[in-house]
């Protein structure tokens, strides 16, 4: 069995392989961490608004959202009840 792509889904197939194979070069890459940090504070503040979205979404409030100079992040909300907790 042979896996094809339609053809709607091959630029952003091509997009995620050339995104993965700049990833892996500028692992090998000394220093190259400080050409991608202002990226790796970016996406962890996308991906924490995305919690706090959520957390507004089934209702509940936020209380606080903090990205670290480190890259790591941290949303605070109110707890709701199961299916908001999972989702959040």
């Amino acid at each position: 069995m042979r896996l094809r792509l339609s053809q709607d889904a091959r630029p952003q197939a091509m997009t995620l392989l050339v995104a993965t194979a700049i990833s892996v070069v500028l692992s090998f890459i000394p220093y190259a961490s400080l050409l991608t940090y202002p990226f790796r504070i970016f996406v962890t503040f996308i991906h924490e608004g995305g919690h706090a979205l959520a957390a507004l979404v089934t209702g509940n409030s936020v209380a606080s959202l903090a990205v670290e100079t480190s890259g790591e992040g941290l949303t605070q909300a109110t707890t709701g009840g199961l299916f908001s907790q999972m989702f959040v």
